[in-house]
């Protein structure tokens, strides 16, 4: 499963799509919905892993983009995050992005 936005009629982060691919609480229209009602099939919700999982190697590979393992002489991208995603108890999208490294060569 790969997770996308639909950029640029509803703008949504990457870190936000998996946040609400865990929760699949409907943000919109709060006042016409109940707590319990914008809760969007709750029996579909993905784990923090698999929703990660979307947003990373799943849409690298619906990109066409060979991932593989780190190794001497190969290079990866990666962002540093705030905080650790699956250890927080804090929303996704409230974890911070101290920075964004591209084809760093290990």
């Amino acid at each position: 499963m790969c997770l996308q936005s639909g950029f640029p009629m509803q703008p949504l982060g990457p870190m936000r799509a998996a946040e609400q691919a865990c929760t699949r609480i409907m943000e919109y229209a709060p006042g016409c919905y109940t707590r319990h009602e914008r809760s969007l099939l709750p029996e579909q919700c993905l784990t923090k892993e698999q929703s990660l999982n979307a947003i990373t190697s799943a849409s690298a590979t619906h990109l066409g983009c060979e991932g593989g393992k780190l190794q001497v002489g190969g290079q990866a991208n990666f962002v540093h995050l705030s905080d650790d995603p699956l250890a927080t108890s804090h929303c996704f999208r409230d974890l911070a992005i101290i920075n964004c490294y591209s084809n760093v060569t290990s």
